[in-house]
């Protein structure tokens, strides 16, 4: 995967590729929340996984704008319900810009980058169908 390319197109990036195919579910979905700490500070993210996948799916890493937050971008916004529709995997991280952040921002790529590893280490991800969006300020990560 081309993590690094990805994360320098952050911020020029739209919603890219969610009109693609879906991919095969089966199962109940799950979210949960992904801890990491990075130069000794603790960072979190929301993993969303629809119905449990038969196979590799498209991740999509979405980062709120800077009074946002992971809970609202994966519901408020639409996220959940277009991800569970196509059957890709979401990835909503609490990133250092915003109210009540653990974090100032500095960080954020090495924070990124970690989460995508991690998440292709557990969950059936479609390496070459990896997309970033993120509003506002989080367009800017």
């Amino acid at each position: 995967m081309h993590r690094r390319a990805l994360l320098l197109g952050l911020g020029g990036l739209g919603c890219i590729g969610l009109d693609g195919a879906p991919s095969p579910t089966l199962g109940p979905e799950r979210v949960e929340t992904l801890a990491e700490q990075v130069d000794g500070h603790p960072r979190e993210a929301l993993l969303f996984v629809p119905a449990g996948l038969s196979e590799p799916a498209p991740l999509v890493l979405v980062v709120h704008g800077s009074k946002g937050s992971a809970e609202t971008m994966m519901t408020a916004n639409g996220w959940r319900a277009a991800l569970t529709e196509r059957g890709w995997i979401g990835v909503f991280p609490r990133t250092g810009h915003g109210a009540a952040r653990e974090h100032d921002g500095d960080g954020d790529t090495t924070f990124l980058l970690r989460l995508l590893d991690r998440v292709a280490a557990e969950v059936p991800v479609d390496t070459k169908r990896v997309f970033a969006t993120g509003f506002s300020g989080g367009a800017r990560s």
